[in-house]
């Protein structure tokens, strides 16, 4: 460092200015990285939830509910000292699920349930967004503020409903030809529903007379075919009007088909009608419950408005000490705060998903499908980005320009 006591006047008021306009650059990289870092705040997911659903999952979870039903059963039993039925089967070759009761409340057995979801893919998300949470938090009607985050959170899982009932459908189609058919002992695990392909098609593209027919047509050949039973005509008669039932549950108030109508009517109890049902619960909720939510829902908005807010400050503070004389920026409140959002939304979460089947060992199999995901480590960067260019651009000039400024 340069002996500053030792310069003349006009070399060290000089020299002053000179290391104040190295800051220049470094002060040009922290509006730049303070910019990204509100913005990604502002307009970026503040918190992603994700389900992967496919058909492995599926299973587990079918086998997982079938081992606690035999359980419970079997307890339930020991105390009044029957036995526990548990081979799948009633006494009168009704197949259940460890229970003693069938699978579904329309009568589907387990292996119907596999074969109606066998091959489908689906990411469930859940998000919270900025704008979502200043919303709910702003409006006065603390149940209709929730009401409309909930609807927001649980927006893009609606978006997924559609495509996983289309990937259901030409099984479920195929299901119906069974329970229709005389076919008995059917291998669901050979069948192939590919014929029913071209119905679900047109019926995305609201031609439901043309998917009929096509139906009726791959009805026959599949129960010919494939279940070695021909469709009585009585039989195709009740086939036609399930079909009919089918679409019916999928029409719209306007008319049109979409399968995510499906959700609404697959009964109580299953992922897809409670995920449609999470916004409409918040009218049932006592007060003091509304009032938590909402004091959560507040706290969280602070956090992430707050947090780009003190971005937002800095980068102005930034561009001004370009343009004033003294080009030194005071960092401390961003060094204090910014990593705030990215430890809660990011960091906590993901270590999370990687510790908790390690400290808590054997976990439901639903668990292994779930991930997290964030932008707000968007600004997790910016703050190391921040920090590097503090330590190795700024922090050497300042503390000569403060061994300068001594001397003076």
């Amino acid at each position: 460092m340069k002996d500053y006591a030792a310069m003349g006047a006009s070399d060290r008021q000089q020299e002053y200015k000179s290391l104040h306009r190295r800051l220049i650059f470094p002060n040009i990289l922290i509006l730049a990285i303070a910019v990204v870092a509100a913005l990604s705040l502002l307009f970026g997911t503040t918190l992603e939830l994700r389900v992967h659903i496919d058909e492995e999952i599926v299973s587990s979870l079918m086998e997982e509910m079938n081992g606690e039903g035999t359980a419970s059963l079997a307890a339930r039993n020991a105390e009044t000292g029957t036995e526990t039925e548990t081979d799948g089967g009633n006494a009168d070759g009704t197949e259940t699920d460890g229970t003693g009761e069938e699978n579904a409340d329309e009568g589907y057995t387990q292996d119907m349930m596999a074969f109606m979801l066998k091959g489908i893919s689906m990411d469930l998300k859940l998000k919270i967004e900025p704008k979502a949470l200043l919303s709910a938090a702003a409006n006065k009607d603390k149940r209709a503020g929730l009401k409309t985050f909930f609807e927001g959170v649980t927006e893009s899982g609606f978006a997924e409903l559609q495509s996983v009932f289309a990937q259901m459908a030409p099984n479920t189609l195929a299901l119906i030809i069974v329970q229709q058919s005389s076919a008995e002992g059917v291998d669901y695990a050979a069948l192939d529903t590919q014929g029913f392909a071209q119905a679900v098609t047109l019926l995305e593209e609201q031609k439901a007379d043309e998917a009929k027919a096509s139906f009726l047509q791959a009805s026959a050949d599949f129960a010919a075919n494939q279940l070695h039973a021909p469709l009585t005509a009585e039989q195709l008669g009740e086939v036609s009007s399930q079909f009919d039932n089918f679409v019916a549950q999928m029409r719209s108030e306007d008319g049109t088909v979409d399968f995510g109508n499906l959700a609404s009517s697959q009964g109580e109890e299953n992922i897809f009608s409670d995920l449609t049902a999470i916004s409409s619960t918040v009218d049932t909720m006592d007060e003091s419950t509304v009032s938590m939510l909402r004091t959560m829902v507040l706290v969280l908005t602070i956090l992430v408005y707050g947090c780009a807010g003190l971005w937002a400050v800095l980068a102005v503070f930034a561009l001004l000490h370009i343009l004033l004389p003294n080009k030194k920026v005071a960092m401390w409140y961003v060094k204090l705060t910014g990593f705030l959002p990215c430890l809660l939304f990011f960091v906590l979460p993901m270590a999370a998903t990687s510790l908790l089947p390690k400290v808590l060992g054997d976990l439901p199999s639903i668990f292994s499908a779930v991930s997290f995901g964030s932008l707000t480590f968007i600004s997790g960067i910016c703050y190391l980005a921040m920090w590097v260019v503090s330590i190795f651009f700024c922090h050497p000039v300042k503390k000569r320009i403060k061994a300068c400024k001594r001397a003076m």
